[in-house]
């Protein structure tokens, strides 16, 4: 079949409709798909927002849990903590995220563990590093948080994945 060539812009001020329509790459923004836009999960990435927390109103404990099961590849965006409590004197916590999987041990994904200590303010929040963001389908995550000392209350840990749609 047979294609004509407009050389120059063109102005519809009807509908237009086509059997076929293939746009070129990087045409289509965001500003162009309409907010009502119905479009399928599996078309997008997903932010996942893991949290973990402990008791606003006891001592924070030393734990390790495990917060998700990857679905598809992704990458780790951010990881953020803080305590309603701060540490006070000496005493401070350690917050890791590792990553795992059935052939690998948990590693760190950090640079290093985020550490909050007596010179941080009750609900100061503290950026970690990330050394290591990408992640594969079946990965799991776990925290591992450490405490020295009994005045730290109310930890929060938000870890954000940027994770491909299935």
């Amino acid at each position: 079949m047979s294609q004509t060539i407009i050389n120059g812009d063109m102005y519809c001020t009807g509908g237009l409709s086509s059997k076929t329509f293939t746009a070129p790459s990087g045409s289509i923004s965001d500003d162009a798909i309409a907010s009502n836009a119905k479009i399928k999960a599996t078309k997008l990435i997903h932010q996942l927002p893991l949290r973990y927390s402990t008791s606003t109103s006891s001592a924070a404990v030393t734990a390790t849990e495990l917060l998700h099961i990857a679905k598809a590849t992704g990458e780790i965006a951010s990881i953020e903590v803080c305590a309603t409590t701060a540490p006070t004197s000496s005493d401070q916590f350690t917050v890791d995220l590792q990553k795992g999987n059935s052939s690998t041990a948990f590693t760190s994904v950090l640079s290093s563990a985020v550490t909050v200590t007596s010179s941080h303010s009750d609900r100061e929040v503290v950026a970690g590093t990330i050394s290591s963001a990408d992640y594969s389908a079946d990965d799991i995550f776990q925290i591992v948080v450490t405490v020295s000392g009994s005045s730290t209350e109310g930890i929060l840990v938000v870890v954000n994945l940027h994770e491909q749609a299935q």
